[in-house]
Order: structure tokens, then sequence, then C-alpha cells
């Protein structure tokens, strides 16, 4: 019994999220993220972060649940006004939370966890973020991108608060693939 309600638990707190453009390749990337999310029973819900500047009619937008988001990567819809496909990540998940977190109609409780992965990811057990990673409030677990250390060129700005813009370089190296809990979300 006690292992149902520790499911439970896991399960309302844990949402699992990806990257992905409006395009065919991604479509079927995510299938295989829904698929593969469902298969092995991971706990919690599942969202598609879709950057579409143009979603009317994107034959591919109900292959699972889906937010729709402004492509960042294109310079008219990023500060730093520049051509760069990785905004969107940071991007999706910062509109995701500005949008749905508070919405007086959200049907599923807020999450405690957000586990990030990306589109070409296949889960192959479920992922507990607070037993087999560590995280708990203050503390992400991520892969290792030693390749970002140092990097300045104003994308940070768009996304943290000025204050916290000094404070990036010393968790840079965690990577740009964060699990992450969202405490008082």
């Amino acid at each position: 019994m006690w292992q149902l309600a520790s499911l439970s638990a896991i399960t309302a707190s844990m949402h699992t999220v990806f990257s992905t453009e409006c395009t065919s390749y991604f479509d079927w990337q995510s299938v295989g993220v829904f698929y593969s999310h469902q298969e092995v029973l991971q706990p919690g819900y599942i969202t598609r972060l879709m950057a579409c500047d143009h979603p009317a009619g994107y034959a591919g937008a109900n292959i699972g649940p889906t937010h729709v988001h402004p492509n960042y990567g294109n310079p008219k819809n990023n500060h730093v006004h520049d051509r760069y496909t990785p905004y969107n990540k940071p991007g999706a998940l910062q509109h995701w939370l500005d949008s749905t977190i508070d919405e007086p109609d959200r049907t599923e409780p807020p999450p405690e966890y957000v586990l990030v992965v990306d589109p070409d990811t296949i889960f192959r057990k479920p992922i507990d973020c607070h037993r087999e990673l560590g995280v708990r409030p203050g503390v992400v677990a991520s892969s290792p991108r030693p390749y970002l250390e140092g990097v300045d060129n104003g994308m940070a700005a768009q996304f943290v608060s000025p204050e916290a813009v000094g404070r990036i370089d010393k968790v840079c190296h965690t990577g740009s693939n964060p699990r992450l809990q969202t405490p008082g979300v």
C-alpha cells in the first residue's frame, strides 16, 4: 500500500517537458518521447513545448499534449536579435511556466518537479528526480555541458533577472538540460 501512495504522490508532482519546432522531423521524435513515456509508466504528465510562429492548421499539432510558443530562434522573437534555435529551450520553458502554471482553469496540479528532456529521448525506465537524481529545493541535476562555461552572448538576460545574470557562470557548467524542482509554483 505504501508503494501505491508513494507512486501517486510522485505522479502528481512530476511533469516532463521537451522542446521542439513544428516540423515533421520533430513530430517523429515527439511520437517516440510520448510513446516511451507511456510505456515505462513514467510518473506524471508530459507536454511538448513546440516553437511555431504559424501553428494554425499545422498537421502535427495534436499528436500529444502540446504547448505552442513563439519560435525564439527567430530574431524577431528574441531580445538578442539573432537566429539561434537553442534559444527555444529556455524560452519555451519560461513561456510554458508563465502561461500555464497560474491558469485559473488548470485541471492538473502544479508540478513539484519538472523533468526537461531532449526530443530524441527514449525512456528506458521511469525517472525519479528526487530519489535518483538528488533534486531538492535549490538543487538541480543536469548532464555536464562544459562547452557552455563562460558563454556570454546576452542570452541569459532574456530569461533571468539582472541580479541573477552575475550568478549564471556558477551554474552554467551544470548544463542546458536541467531537471529542476519548482518550489512555490
